[in-house]
């Protein structure tokens, strides 16, 4: 007898793995039916353990539908069973979905886009969220959301209907919006006629899809019902509105609609009164040596404006855009120390607001002193590359201000300057500034501050590109 005749030959298993997902699938009065995926690895059957039974399941099973009181939340337990063992248990919680219909909300509507809440459904985590066009079903969106309970829409029409589905996961429900964009506004909205009891105003069609338009009116005698003017295809519009108690100091707003009932949209109001606009004024906000941003006063019955900004040197035209509903534009990459013009074209009023503007020019670079006596120093400058008219000189010695030296000179590279009759020359501090334009279109750079003692500082931060002093 050999030492393999010694050897006990029965099969040895390892613990099969567990099921890859465990799940309900329906759930009705005395039944449920449970779903499941069994692992990659081989084993002999399944077992599930309820509060009513204990079933044996082949091995190429995936569902079974179970008998019982299914009123009451109970325990099922699924094992893989290999050579008699089984595997780590897959527990689930069987009770019928006691959850709230879902809702969509609708959190915010512009011209061009939607966004949407939806409450958040018990057990569910991946949400697919589908955008169609209303008017021909086309899909314009379409992805699962996991883990949230939000979606936006960017990129659409002014006042298009569009479908919102938001389909729950594994749930067989579906969720569904349907919701207008706001349309835009009326434009060029006028005046063709005043009286004391009547008025008659004139405007256009904007460019967007919309069902009609409301008129409200006030004279300040009480409120008047609002007209509704459903036309959808007429480019221009006249109304008249009588029995004013007072024509010339009426005030009318005109809305646009899309949609009607619940889902209607409305445009911002445009506002329009027969008394003379104050004259619209054009503001700098911020300038820099590379960008000029703007703001404008608000234009009664005027949406719409045409920016336009040009090189003054030559007119050259650096930009121009329709600015719709905004009073404030900005732009970028310019040149330090040019003149630029900002025009403002108000759309359908025939006006033009204009404005001239200086970039700052660039500090001056390589300041240095080049003497230092008691009673006077000489200090020397490179010219930066920028356009400029000249520099301003400011000095203190301690003793008290001194008046500015201006130094118009715009083309020299390199350029000193010696001041004398000092109090204390080692203690004297100088700030050196570039200037651009003249007058109150005159702009300046950063002063580069020099001493005797203590080399050149530029008050803020060198930028990028150019010379630390």
């Amino acid at each position: 007898m050999t030492e393999l005749d010694n050897l006990n030959t029965a099969a040895i298993y390892t613990r099969p793995e567990q099921v890859l997902f465990f799940e309900v699938k329906e759930i009705f009065d005395n039944n449920a039916t449970i779903v499941w995926s069994g692992p990659s690895s081989d084993f002999d059957q399944f077992t599930l353990y309820t509060p009513f039974a204990t079933h044996g399941i082949h091995p190429n099973d995936k569902e079974i539908t179970i008998q019982g009181n299914t009123n009451t939340e109970f325990l099922v337990s699924l094992f893989t069973v290999a050579g008699g063992k089984p595997g780590e248990p897959s527990t689930l919680n069987v009770i019928k979905d006691p959850r709230e219909p879902g809702t969509i909300d609708v959190e915010e509507v512009t011209s061009t886009s939607i966004s949407v809440t939806w409450t958040e459904i018990a057990g569910i985590t991946d949400y697919i969220v589908n955008l169609n066009l209303a008017s021909n079903n086309t899909e314009l969106f379409s992805e699962v959301i996991r883990s949230s309970l939000k979606a936006s829409f960017s990129g659409l029409m002014p006042g298009e209907e569009y479908i919102i589905k938001i389909e729950l996961q594994c749930a067989g429900e579906v969720l569904s919006l349907r919701q207008f964009t706001l349309p835009l506004e009326p434009v060029c909205a006028i005046f063709n006629l005043v009286t004391e009891d009547s008025v008659t105003l004139q405007w256009s069609r904007p460019e967007s899809q919309l069902f009609g338009y409301e008129i409200m009116y006030d004279d300040g005698s009480g409120s008047y019902s609002p007209i509704n003017v459903f036309d959808r295809n007429s480019l221009q519009l006249e109304r008249t509105i009588m029995g004013l108690m007072d024509g010339p100091s009426v005030e009318v707003n005109i809305t646009t609609l899309a949609g009607a009932g619940m889902a209607q949209t409305r445009s911002n109001p445009v506002k329009i009164s027969p008394n003379p606009r104050e004259p619209g004024t054009i503001n700098v906000e911020e300038v820099t040596s590379t960008s000029i941003s703007i703001t404008w006063t608000e234009i009664a019955g005027i949406t719409d404006y045409i920016v336009n900004l040009n090189l003054a040197s030559n007119n050259t035209e650096l930009f121009s855009e329709v600015i719709r509903s905004s009073l404030k534009a900005s732009f970028s990459g310019l040149m330090p120390g040019e003149e630029y013009i900002i025009e403002i074209e108000l759309q359908c009023a025939g006006e033009v607001l204009s404005l001239r503007q200086f970039t700052l020019p660039l500090e001056p670079v390589r300041a240095v002193f080049t003497w230092v006596t008691e009673d006077s120093v000489t200090l020397q400058w490179s010219r930066p590359e920028s356009q400029l008219v000249g520099y301003e000189i400011m000095y203190d010695d301690g003793s008290g201000p001194y008046s500015p030296i201006n130094v118009f000179d715009r083309i020299s590279l390199q350029l000193e300057r010696t001041i004398m009759g000092l109090m204390d020359g080692p203690g004297v501090e100088v700030n050196i500034t570039t200037l651009a334009g003249a007058g109150m279109a005159q702009t300046r750079s950063n002063p580069v501050k020099i001493s005797p003692n203590g080399g050149a500082t530029i008050d803020q931060a060198v930028p990028e590109g150019h010379d630390a002093l």
